[in-house]
Order: structure tokens, then C-alpha cells, then sequence
């Protein structure tokens, strides 16, 4: 459970392109076996597609891994949030882990068994990934950085070609006392521009969860800003 101190604003995200790469995105790293749409050719009117949530194995074993039920709250939030877009998310697949760091593994093959267990033609698949830095502050606090990124891939299962990439990223702050696990006011995560003095979040289950969860929801959000700018 966390207790909310102070509302942080988001920063907006990098935008993905129709019939090629969007800046700084990754996504086409993970697929393997897909063409793109040539320039021009984007969708005319909203289309359904089904959302999943792709999880390489390496992003699966960290402390700040999202949990079950992060998961389904955060696709919930996508189908949610998805507006004024090309794209209508009309069901959730249930997510996967795809094998080492997962790049490569999205093959037509495997999202056209998702395409079929869902009856969707259109997949809006989204991989997440992170990398974290510890900075030793004044004692007794530390901090943990983390970098996440959300990377996204329309992709049109029957044709096996890719429709459109994007990709939204945010990092935040885990501030912990050394000298104890928790007390007043600690353990406490705030965003990247802020300092431990606030505003923050203060956690009160798992610290490094909790990080993933605000920081992946965060990226997720700038991903949504990114496809709905497209």
C-alpha cells in the first residue's frame, strides 16, 4: 500500500512513426520475421486490436519486476486510456515471458497463436524493460535510480508485418535509510527532478515493487502520449 504525499507531473515521451522506427524505440529488436507498412499506408479509422504484455525472462528475475497483478492493472489502464488513436483496444491477452532478453522471440508465429485466442487480427504488443543505477547519498540514505521503458509494436497478425512502434519512458527514485528498513517517512520513492525532501511517495509494502510498479505505470503512460500524438 502506498501513501501519496504530493502529485508528481509526467514529462512527455518520444513518438512513434507509421512505416518506421519512432526514435529510440527497441521494439522492432524484440520481433523477428515482420515487414513494415510502407509510408503512407497507416489504418483510415479505429481498428480492434487485443493488448499483451511481453516479458523478457532477464526483466522477469528483477527485484522490481512487475507482479500479476501490476500486470493486469496496468493493461487495464492501457485499454483504458488508449483514445482518439488508430487503434481500440477490444481485449486483454494474457501476458507471456519471452525466453533470455527477448530479443528476437516475437515471431509471427507466436503472435498469430495469440491472434487466434483472442480473434484479433491486430496485436498491440508491449515489452517492458529497465536498468537500475544505486547512488550512496549523505548517511545514512541511499537511493535507487530506476529507468524504465515501455516499447510497443502494432502488428497486423495474418499479414505478419508491423504497423506501427513507439516507445514511452520514466525513471524513478527509491530513497532508503541504511541504518534501518523502514521508520517515518522511509522507505519513499519520488520522481527523477525531486529530492528526498518531496513531494514522495511513501511505501509501505515491497520498496523495489512498488518502484517498478509507479516507474513502468509512468512509462506506460508517456507510451499512451506517444501513440495518441502518431
Amino acid at each position: 500500500m502506498l501513501k501519496t504525499c504530493a502529485v508528481v507531473t509526467l514529462v512527455i515521451a518520444v513518438v512513434g512513426l507509421t512505416g518506421c522506427s519512432a526514435p529510440g524505440s527497441r521494439a522492432s529488436d524484440y520481433l523477428a520475421g515482420f515487414s513494415t507498412v510502407p509510408a503512407g499506408l497507416s489504418p483510415k479509422a479505429p481498428i480492434p486490436a487485443a493488448v499483451v504484455l511481453a516479458i523478457p525472462e532477464t526483466e522477469a528475475a528483477k527485484p522490481t519486476a512487475l507482479t500479476p497483478v501490476m500486470q493486469k492493472e496496468l493493461l487495464n489502464r492501457v485499454q483504458t486510456n488508449l483514445r482518439d488513436t488508430k487503434f481500440a483496444i477490444s481485449s486483454i491477452a494474457s501476458p507471456i515471458v519471452l525466453p533470455g532478453d527477448g530479443k528476437g522471440a516475437l515471431t509471427p508465429e507466436r503472435l498469430r497463436q495469440i491472434g487466434k485466442e483472442t480473434g484479433m487480427q491486430h496485436l498491440l504488443v508491449l515489452i517492458p524493460s529497465s536498468h537500475s543505477v544505486q547512488r550512496v547519498q549523505e548517511y545514512p540514505i541511499i537511493e535507487t535510480q530506476l529507468f524504465a521503458r515501455m516499447d510497443a509494436a502494432v502488428v497486423e497478425v495474418p499479414a505478419g508485418r508491423t504497423l506501427l512502434i513507439a516507445t514511452g519512458q520514466e525513471d524513478y527514485i527509491l530513497g532508503q535509510r541504511r541504518d534501518v528498513a523502514r521508520t517515518i517517512g522511509y522507505p519513499r520513492i519520488y520522481y527523477r527532478t525531486q529530492t528526498t525532501t518531496g513531494p514522495f511517495t511513501v511505501v509501505e509494502g515491497d520498496p523495489f515493487a512498488e518502484l517498478g510498479k509507479i516507474a513502468f505505470t509512468a512509462a506506460a503512460d508517456q507510451l499512451l502520449l506517444a501513440l495518441q500524438a502518431d
